[in-house]
């Protein structure tokens, strides 16, 4: 018996069928969408609460040498923390140490310490002081002294001005950016302005004549010369490098107010030693926290500390990069500094001890 043939679609029923299929299509597409940006969601979300764990830090330089801060001064007997929580909390677990190249004796040290020494005005032969320092003498326009050392460059230059009983007279000193230009310009002018030295800040200071000697002044009325210090380069333009005093510069100039051009600076300690920031390599460090336990415990650097302090009251913390000045190390290495009233300023090595030698 033949089956009966099949009616045709009518166009209602074909319409209907094919909303259908459109809408079926339309929720499937929609739940695959809604499911991707929920799956994309959940991933984001675990990645960014369960971060990768970042890889060691590289510690290519193996031990490192114990930072030779100078002894201090005086120490508080006693330390208390006022400062924020935000500014004990560790943002890190490592940072960058960078290689302090060293300089070595040679047979060509002294000629080319000569040759330096013409372009500080100093022509006539020098006096031998220890295997590394010579001394070099002038006695135009003013007597000076220039002592150097050989092996690493750094030197001071002292002009004895007070040989001159007028030489105040008719003082009219420049002001601030003219001084640090002066400054700067003699360094450079020596060949000796490296580039992180160009870039640094300036910091100027008032002083006054006191029975040949200076003191401090808050006025600039008042002062007879000015003190700059200049400062490298911060790393990274956020951390600062300081010396084994956080007020003194690597380069330190007294200007005076005489119109004669030579006689403008009678002072100049140039303790730089080059840094190469291109060689460097990460080391753990300890956490704001450990180095203010260590602190108080006595076993930081009073690098500032008022007379007859007692109590230093820490008020802020920060990491930065202490800069040896002439005394020559291997590496710069990074220090928490602490900061607290009466101008009170601690240094505490950064780098986890167990990458320090005992010695």
């Amino acid at each position: 018996m033949a089956k009966p043939k099949a009616k045709p679609l009518t166009l209602t029923q074909a319409a209907y069928a094919m909303r259908k299929i459109l809408l079926a299509t339309g929720i499937t597409l929609l739940v695959i969408i809604v499911g991707r940006i929920f799956l994309e969601s959940a991933v984001n979300f675990w990645v960014n609460t369960h971060p990768k764990a970042p890889p060691p830090p590289t510690v290519g330089f193996g031990i490192l040498p114990r930072l030779a801060f100078p002894e201090s001064v005086a120490k508080p007997t006693s330390f208390r923390l006022e400062a924020s929580a935000a500014t004990m909390k560790a943002t890190s677990d490592r940072a960058m140490v960078f290689f302090q190249p060293s300089k070595r004796a040679s047979l060509l040290a002294l000629d080319k310490a000569s040759v330096q020494a013409k372009t500080l005005e100093f022509i006539f032969p020098p006096e031998r002081i220890t295997s590394e320092s010579y001394r070099w003498r002038r006695t135009d326009p003013l007597p000076a002294v220039l002592d150097y050392n050989i092996v690493n460059g750094t030197f001071v230059l002292r002009v004895d001005w007070q040989s001159n009983p007028s030489f105040l007279q008719g003082n009219r000193l420049p002001d601030e950016d003219s001084a640090i230009n002066t400054a700067r310009n003699k360094v450079s002018e020596a060949g000796l302005l490296a580039k992180d030295m160009a870039t640094g800040s300036a910091k100027v200071t008032y002083l006054k004549s006191n029975n040949g000697s200076y003191t401090n002044t808050v006025s600039f009325s008042e002062a007879d010369f000015l003190q700059v210090d200049l400062f490298r380069t911060p790393v990274f333009g956020q951390f600062p490098i300081l010396t084994e005093r956080p007020n003194r510069g690597t380069i330190r100039a007294i200007i005076s107010g005489s119109q004669d051009r030579s006689q403008q600076i009678i002072a100049l300690d140039y303790s730089y030693l080059p840094v190469d920031y291109t060689v460097l390599y990460t080391y753990p460090i300890i956490p704001p926290t450990a180095a203010y336990q260590m602190l108080s415990a006595g076993n930081g650097y009073s690098a500032s500390i008022a007379e007859g302090q007692t109590e230093a009251i820490i008020r802020n913390v920060y990491l930065a990069y202490f800069d040896s000045g002439s005394k020559p190390q291997s590496y710069m290495q990074p220090i928490y500094v602490f900061e607290g009233d009466g101008g009170y300023v601690g240094y505490v090595p950064a780098i986890d001890p167990k990458w320090i030698s005992p010695q």
